[in-house]
């Protein structure tokens, strides 16, 4: 299988495993040993473990992939791939806890935040000029948020 990402895989631990994200869920897939071959500057070749058909590989084609962790990050370095901000939690800047960030979307280069605060769909403009702080161990970011957009 091929794995488009901006990430370094050389960093990841195959003991780790990669989620992909199948009928809305996150599932758990481990790479085989030895089979993480870089096949370009932003794709891998990869092999699941218990995948072993090329029937059963085209089953995830086109699916969203996750790190679980990524240690290639450095605790202040921002990542570029945006999908890695899902379930960071996310302060106003008073350090005031507003939610976590259950998705990342992007309508056309407008990236969009989207949280749930009391089962109510919240999305915030995200552009890299609005963040204050942010730290990939506690997978934290602090934002500058646009007066009375949390009050909607």
């Amino acid at each position: 299988m091929i794995l488009a990402t901006e990430l370094t895989l050389e960093a990841h631990k195959q003991e780790e495993p990669i989620l992909v994200e199948i009928d809305g869920g996150l599932v758990p897939f481990y790479l085989e040993k030895d089979e993480v071959k870089q096949r370009d500057h932003q794709s891998y070749l990869i092999k699941f473990d218990h995948v072993s058909t090329k029937e059963e590989a085209e089953r995830y084609i086109n699916t969203e992939t996750y790190l679980l962790s990524y240690s290639g990050l450095q605790n202040n370095e921002f990542p570029t791939e945006k999908a890695l901000l899902k379930n960071y939690s996310l302060y106003d800047a008073d350090d005031v806890f507003v939610g976590k960030i259950n998705d990342v979307l992007d309508f056309s280069g407008n990236i969009l935040l989207q949280l749930f605060i009391k089962d109510k769909e919240l999305l915030l403009p995200f552009t890299e000029s609005h963040i204050l702080d942010w730290d990939n161990e506690e997978r934290k970011i602090k934002l500058q948020i646009p007066k009375g957009l949390l009050d909607l």
